[in-house]
């Protein structure tokens, strides 16, 4: 009996495993999809910065992350929107260096005006920067590497 139950447990973790796999291989790979798309179809369009800021979490300085808040309104047919997204998909607004989040941050000074990008069917789809190529090759790898570890 006690091998019956074991090979229950084993289906069970490879079961687990293909349902937390599949999960991520779908998210990374929905994300790749979705970021390309938003990237070919934006328009600029200029926002107001709203709210610019830094902050910090962590313990010691080896712990610590950064995390850059940007809010922003920008209008499409009339209608006024705000937004917070700095990148297209699912990207993180988290760094490791200091120095990097507050060049971020200070690229976005309140009361300014900036040329931001939203999606033209979906104007509630925007963002501020457009990602680099270098940006762009490390996000498809990091998403090739989810549907991979999903795989």
């Amino acid at each position: 009996m006690s091998s019956g139950s074991g090979g229950r447990a084993g289906f069970l973790v490879v079961l687990a495993l293909v349902v937390v796999g599949g999960g991520l291989a779908t998210v990374g790979w929905v994300d790749y999809a979705r970021t390309n798309e938003i990237v070919a179809s934006a328009e600029e369009t200029e926002v107001t910065v709203l709210e610019s800021s830094l902050s910090e979490s962590g313990g010691p300085a080896e712990d610590r992350s950064y995390t850059v808040t940007i809010v922003y309104e920008y209008e499409v047919d009339g209608q006024t929107y705000q937004s917070s997204s700095v990148r297209p998909g699912l990207s993180d607004r988290s760094y490791s260096q200091r120095r990097r989040a507050q060049t971020l941050a200070d690229k976005y000074p309140v009361g300014e005006r900036r040329t931001g990008y939203v999606h033209p069917n979906e104007p509630d789809q925007s963002y501020l920067e457009q990602p680099s190529r270098a940006d762009r090759l490390r996000d498809n790898a990091l998403n090739a590497g989810t549907v991979a570890v999903g795989g």
